[in-house]
C-alpha cells in the first residue's frame, strides 16, 4: 500500500514536471548566444531604431521648410536660410523644397553688395538647383528656374556672360518645350528675348502665349511695349485695351494673387488709357475706364481720381471735382494743381466759403503764391 502511495506521488510529480516544461517560455541568455548571432542581433535592432528616425524625417522637414518660407517673407533671410537647408537635408528627395531654397539664394544674392558672398549664393543656387534636375529632368519650373541662375551669373563674371545668356536662353526653351500648354514659360522666354532687344522673337513668344489665353495681361502689355518701340501708336492702344479687358476678366474670376501681381501694370495702362481719351476728347471712354479702377482699387486710386477730376475740371462739373479732391487736398498739400482746380470748382459752384478756406490755408505754408493770392483778394470781397 506505501509503495503504491510512494509510486502515485512520483507519477504526479513527474506530471507537474512534464506540464511546466510545456507551459515555461524558453529563456534565450545573450551570454549564450554566439559573437556572430549578436552581431545579426545589434545589426536588426540599428537598422528598426534607423527606420523609425527615416519615418519622421519628412516631419521635420516639413516643419522647417514653412519656418523658412515664414523667415523669408519677414525678410530674416539668414535664419530662412538656415531653415530650408535643415529641409533640404531632412528630405533630399524633396525638388520643391530644393528650388525654393534656389530662389531664396538668389533673391539674397541679388540684393548682396559684397562680391564674395553674392558669389557663394549664386553658386549654392546653381548647385541647388541643378539637383533638382537631376531628380526631375523633364520639369520645366526647375529649367526656368535655372534659367534665372544663369542670367543672374551672366552679369557678375563679364568674361564668361555670353556663355550663361546662352545657356539661360536655352533652359528658358526647354521649360517652354516641356510644358507647351503653360503660357508662363513662353512669357518668360519673351521676356528673355526682349530684355536683350531681340523683339521679333520676343513678340513670337507673346503672341504664342496669347494663342492659349487671349486675355493674359503680361503677354498683351508686354506687346504693347514693343509697338511703342517700333512707334506704331494705334497698336499700343489696342493692346493696352486688351490688356485692361484681360485683367477684367481675370479680377472678376476672383484671383487675388494674380490681381496683385499685375497690378502695377493694370495701374499705370488706366491711366494712360484714360490720358489717350482724354486727349482726343473722348471724355466718357476716359472717366468709365478710371471709374472703372476706382471702383475696383478704392484704396489704391489716388491718381486715378485726380485724372477724373480734370476730365470733370474740362466738362465743368464743378460739384463732382469738390467730392472727390476734398479728402485727396491734404493728403497732397503741395501738389498746387489740385488746390488750384479745387478752388475754381468751388468758386464756380458758389461755394465760396469753401474755397476761401482752402485759400488760406494754402497760403499758410505757400505764402505770397502768386495765385493764391489773387483767389484771397477776390474772395475777401465776395465772402461776408
Amino acid at each position: 500500500m506505501k509503495k503504491s502511495l510512494k509510486s502515485d506521488k512520483s507519477s504526479l510529480s513527474k506530471a507537474k514536471l512534464a506540464i511546466t516544461a510545456k507551459t515555461e517560455e524558453p529563456k534565450i541568455l545573450l551570454s549564450s548566444l554566439k559573437p556572430g548571432h549578436l552581431l545579426i542581433l545589434c545589426l536588426a535592432l540599428f537598422i528598426a531604431i534607423l527606420a523609425l528616425w527615416q519615418s519622421f524625417l519628412p516631419f521635420f522637414a516639413e516643419l522647417s521648410f514653412r519656418e523658412g518660407y515664414n523667415a523669408g517673407i519677414q525678410q530674416n533671410y539668414n535664419y530662412a536660410m538656415e531653415q530650408m537647408e535643415k529641409a533640404v537635408a531632412d528630405a533630399p528627395w524633396e525638388t520643391y523644397y530644393q528650388s525654393t531654397l534656389g530662389k531664396l539664394y538668389e533673391d539674397v544674392a541679388s540684393k548682396e553688395t559684397n562680391p564674395n558672398l553674392r558669389k557663394s549664393l549664386t553658386d549654392k543656387a546653381l548647385l541647388i538647383n541643378k539637383r533638382a534636375l537631376e531628380i526631375d529632368p523633364l520639369n520645366p519650373w526647375y529649367h526656368n528656374r535655372l534659367a534665372s541662375t544663369y542670367l543672374l551669373i551672366a552679369y557678375d563674371e563679364p568674361a564668361n556672360t555670353s556663355m550663361y545668356l546662352n545657356l539661360a536662353e536655352n533652359e528658358n526653351k526647354l521649360a517652354s518645350e516641356y510644358d507647351q500648354n503653360n503660357p508662363i514659360f513662353k512669357i518668360a522666354l519673351g521676356v528673355f528675348y526682349h530684355r536683350f532687344n531681340q523683339l521679333d522673337k520676343a513678340k513670337e513668344c507673346y503672341e504664342a502665349a496669347l494663342k492659349i489665353d487671349s486675355n493674359l495681361v503680361e503677354a498683351n502689355y508686354y506687346l504693347s511695349e514693343i509697338y511703342k518701340a517700333q512707334k506704331q501708336p494705334t497698336k499700343v492702344i489696342e493692346y493696352y485695351q486688351k490688356t485692361y479687358v484681360g485683367y477684367n476678366e481675370n479680377f472678376r474670376k476672383g484671383a487675388p494673387d494674380f490681381e496683385q501681381s499685375v497690378y502695377p501694370i493694370i495701374n499705370n495702362i488706366s491711366l494712360l488709357l484714360a490720358d489717350y481719351y482724354l486727349k482726343n476728347s473722348q471724355f466718357k471712354d476716359a472717366a468709365d475706364i478710371l471709374q472703372d479702377f476706382i471702383r475696383s482699387h478704392p484704396e489704391a486710386a489716388d491718381e486715378q481720381l485726380i485724372l477724373l477730376g480734370k476730365i470733370y475740371y474740362l466738362q465743368k462739373k464743378w460739384p463732382r471735382i469738390i467730392k472727390i479732391y476734398d479728402p485727396l487736398l491734404f493728403k497732397y498739400p503741395n501738389r498746387k494743381e489740385l488746390w488750384l482746380i479745387y478752388v475754381t470748382a468751388a468758386i464756380k459752384s458758389n461755394n465760396l466759403k469753401s474755397a476761401f478756406d482752402k485759400t488760406n490755408f494754402f497760403l499758410e505754408s505757400h505764402p505770397g503764391d502768386f495765385d493764391f493770392v489773387n483767389f484771397q483778394n477776390y474772395l475777401k470781397q465776395h465772402v461776408k
